[in-house]
């Protein structure tokens, strides 16, 4: 491993000294176990503490039993003890779930592919498919579903740790988010301009799937598709979000805005990283295709935000409405220092709004504080007019990149 390489992958710079272990461990570990085991066993009905939905089954006269299963993912929740499984069988369930107070795993009943589509939380109508809320959820995890329609997030977690979001298909989410309900557009995302509501927050955003203040957790191998507005989002506005890995994920054609945003929006995060912040997490392997907005972005929203020390590392980030990978400052006291963007491949997206007017593959720009300790390596960019373009950084790692059908390959 080359050393301008290694240098994404050390601890932040100020991060607390309690939690440099944890983040070392999640690091290492998630990464060891995407690699092992793309998809985890399922439980075993034996098991203590596993309940059983179906939507045959009743939360009048059933157990949970999956002799005698109850009817509603929600009613599950409510009878699990903490640690439990709840084993949701092939069905549509029109409900919203809110999973607090307790660590659960809700999973699908199979592996198969072809079954995930058929275990569907239909949260239509209401605010959100799957909500994960409170550091009693730490371990919670989901896999092996379907969450569609909710009128936000399909999927949103808030001030946990140790999250585990696999193998879900998170679409047609974001309902209530068309006509500028929410942040509906990048700039107004990273500046907090709105049109006709509140500005962005934990209750009040329009991603697919959201984690808030959420850390040392994976969302991996999952489809985040066709979503009216963005796909997979981190954000600070309850404490930082450090040492999530997000992996083998299929992000495509969500309406509006990025495909995976990594945006601090807490003013404290700069001056304190204890309070607010999005560092020391890597997004890696994943397809972001035909978003809105830019494929990737690294942002920080108001003055004080920090979104520092992240890894974008071997991702495919092709034909977004915004470039490739975007990482952006736009306010005083802004920090986006420290991120490494290696061996990517970016191909055919668009202009970078106010800061290039060409199809451009990787761009990073700040407007007032200087971007130190960037690395763009071993990245091959391909059918962009601009291929690199940096403004306001200071001495960056620009080495091994590969130009294909590209009319400006660097602008420093």
């Amino acid at each position: 491993m080359k050393a301008s390489r290694t240098r994404a992958w050390t601890l932040p710079r100020w991060i607390a000294a309690g939690a440099v272990a944890a983040v070392a461990a999640a690091l290492t570990s998630g990464a060891s176990s995407l690699a092992a085991s793309p998809r985890p066993s399922q439980a075993s009905a034996q098991s203590p503490g596993v309940i059983y939905v179906s939507p045959s089954g009743s939360d009048t006269s059933g157990n949970g039993t999956k002799a005698s299963p109850y009817q509603t993912i929600g009613y599950a929740v409510s009878a699990a003890s903490d640690g439990s499984t709840i084993v949701v069988e092939p069905g549509v369930y029109r409900e919203e779930v809110t999973i607090a107070g307790k660590t659960l795993t809700l999973e699908g009943t199979s592996a198969a592919a072809s079954v995930v589509a058929d275990t569907v939380i239909d949260a239509s109508g209401d605010a959100n498919g799957i909500l994960i809320t409170g550091p009693a959820t730490a371990g919670t995890a989901v896999r092996d579903l379907t969450v569609t329609d909710a009128q936000k997030a399909g999927i949103v977690a808030i001030s946990t740790t140790r999250l585990s979001l696999t193998h879900l298909d998170v679409t047609n989410n974001d309902q209530s988010c068309n006509g500028y309900q929410g942040c509906r557009t990048p700039i107004q995302q990273e500046t907090f301009t709105l049109t006709n509501s509140a500005p962005c927050s934990a209750t009040n955003d329009c991603e697919a799937l959201h984690l808030v203040g959420v850390s040392n957790s994976t969302v991996a191998w999952d489809t985040v598709e066709n979503n009216l507005d963005g796909g997979i989002y981190l954000t600070d506005e309850t404490g930082p979000s450090v040492g999530n890995v997000i992996a083998h994920d299929t992000v495509v054609n969500n309406q509006v805005d990025c495909g995976i945003t990594l945006a601090s929006h807490n003013p404290a995060a700069a001056a304190d990283p204890t309070k607010g912040g999005i560092y020391a997490n890597v997004v890696r392997d994943n397809v972001a295709d035909g978003n809105g907005a830019a494929g990737i972005l690294i942002g920080a929203a108001p003055p004080g935000a920090a979104a520092f020390d992240n890894t974008i590392e071997d991702n495919a980030a092709e034909n977004n409405g915004l470039g490739g990978i975007d990482i952006h400052a736009h306010a005083p006291g802004q920090d986006v220092s420290g991120n490494a963007i290696v061996g990517n491949t970016v191909s055919g997206n668009a202009p970078d709004f106010g800061v290039t007017t060409a199809p451009s593959g990787i761009v990073v720009m700040s407007a007032v504080s200087p971007v130190n300790d960037l690395v763009i390596e071993g990245n091959t960019v391909v059918d962009e007019t601009d291929g690199i373009w940096l403004v306001g950084v200071a001495a960056p790692v620009v080495e091994n990149n590969l130009f294909l059908n590209v009319a400006k390959p660097y602008t420093p």
